[in-house]
């Protein structure tokens, strides 16, 4: 009995080592596939240097593949994070290195990062490390440049709503652009007006005028009733001819061409089309014919939200 229990507990301690090591080294493969990558906290594993270098023609590979299998679509537009973490900054639960961010894409990690090493070659894979490497590298610059990002907050951008490109857009920037103008010129006044009374300094908090003096009233009833009513009531009927003359489309159309689904932290996008192998999902974005309006229908199961593409229709 005593060495038949001796030789199970052999043939155990054999079968436990000879178990597959659950980690890959630093930017290699691992030899048993696994749905999702090894379990962080390993920190002891070679730095593996990434072969296909930062170059400019490397960095574009990558943007391209990045965009080509919708990693935005978790990760965010230039991985500055979204539904997924944000690629572009100093907290990475699996490691930084480009060897790790290597193993990352290629094994995949829990909680809904696919393993793509079965469907990308080496080469693509490092394309992508590369250009994720180039993302956290520009982020690092900004930091270091705060008021670089103040000013570049002020820049046109894909999601400009004063640079219109389609109808509707144009109306609400027709009405936008004067508007923000005329409210930069009133702060610019109301300031001036704070600094000239703070500059004049007229007496002391030991002394105040008598309760009965009089002066002063002018500027509560101009100031805080007369102009504020004026520029309020402008802006309002200038509103009210804007929405006058919005384009909207009271047609019933037969069928939606894109079904948007509105979910907690993202959108799901539903491309339909008569020709079934039209037919696919994504995320987070859209992309549309020029030229001729597109119908969308919008659905939302658990949220309330609001579809708003800035340089093409309102919210």
């Amino acid at each position: 009995m005593k060495s038949a229990l001796r030789a199970w507990m052999v043939v155990a301690a054999s079968c436990a080592c000879a178990r597959p090591p659950d980690t890959a080294p630093d930017g290699q493969r691992s030899v048993v596939r696994q749905a999702v990558g090894p379990i962080p906290g390993v920190g002891d594993l070679p730095v593996a240097k990434n072969p296909r270098g930062m170059d400019r023609n490397v960095l574009q590979e990558g943007r391209r593949l990045f965009r080509q299998y919708n990693c935005e679509g978790c990760h965010g537009g230039h991985a500055g994070g979204g539904m997924g973490p944000s690629l572009r900054d100093e907290i990475w639960l699996y490691g930084n290195t480009p060897g790790k961010i290597f193993n990352s894409i290629a094994e995949g990690r829990a909680h809904g990062m696919p393993a793509w090493g079965t469907r990308l070659p080496d080469r693509d894979i490092w394309a992508l490390t590369s250009y994720i490497q180039s993302r956290r590298a520009g982020a690092a610059e900004m930091r270091r440049a705060p008021f670089l990002v103040v000013l570049a907050s002020g820049c046109a951008s894909d999601l400009d709503a004063l640079s219109p490109a389609g109808p509707a857009a144009r109306k609400l920037a027709d009405l936008g652009s004067p508007v923000l103008v005329f409210f930069i010129i009133i702060s610019a006044v109301m300031w001036a007006l704070l600094i000239w009374v703070a500059l004049r300094k007229t007496g002391t908090l030991a002394e105040h005028a008598a309760p009965d003096a009089g002066g002063g009233k002018g500027w509560v009833a101009y100031g805080g009733f007369v102009v504020p009513g004026a520029a309020f009531t402008a802006v309002f009927i200038a509103t009210l001819r804007t929405m006058n003359a919005f384009p909207v489309d009271h047609q019933q159309h037969a069928a939606p061409e894109i079904r948007v689904v509105g979910h907690q932290w993202w959108w799901e996008m539903h491309y339909l089309s008569k020709d079934l192998n039209q037919v696919f999902v994504t995320a987070n974005e859209i992309h549309i014919p020029a030229g001729r309006p597109v119908d969308l229908e919008l659905l939302s199961y658990d949220v309330i939200h609001s579809l708003w593409a800035p340089r093409l229709h309102g919210k």
